[in-house]
């Protein structure tokens, strides 16, 4: 089986520039997709609508946490982040699209745990500590 992980490549003089200072653009390729290289670089976001982004995936949480996500509405998340239905849509798309940001939104925050947070979790968790007890649940489905 070939092997499908992604190739880093040297960033091109076409990369857009980094969203780090003095950073340059790097470039992924996968065997299996064709075209050129796609670069990784995030734009860099506005500071309201950085807050916004995080109001908006607080409340989902929140909402989530008390009531389960089948009663998620855009609408609910609007109101508990304050602002109007419309941001939500423009910022998500859809229900689902504020999900799957939300799991992404976890998923980083247990990543970041992982590779630098304190134990149980970061680089100096005690290795012969095992169990369910060592890892928190972020979002059940």
């Amino acid at each position: 089986m070939k092997n499908l992980a992604p190739i880093l490549l040297a960033p091109s003089s076409s990369d857009p520039p980094s969203a780090e200072p003095g950073g340059a653009g790097v470039s992924v390729a996968t065997p299996y997709l064709k075209g050129p290289p796609v670069s990784v670089c995030a734009p860099p976001e506005r500071s309201d609508a950085a807050r916004n982004r995080r109001a908006l995936l607080d409340a989902a949480a929140e909402l989530i946490a008390e009531s389960g996500p089948a009663t998620l509405t855009m609408e609910g998340v609007a109101r508990r982040a304050g602002v109007g239905k419309g941001t939500v849509f423009r910022r998500f798309g859809s229900r689902a699209g504020l999900m799957l940001a939300l799991l992404d939104h976890s998923e980083h925050q247990l990543q970041a745990a992982f590779i630098a947070g304190p134990p149980p979790l970061g680089p100096r968790a005690d290795p012969a500590r095992t169990g369910d007890e060592s890892v928190p649940v972020t979002l059940q489905m």
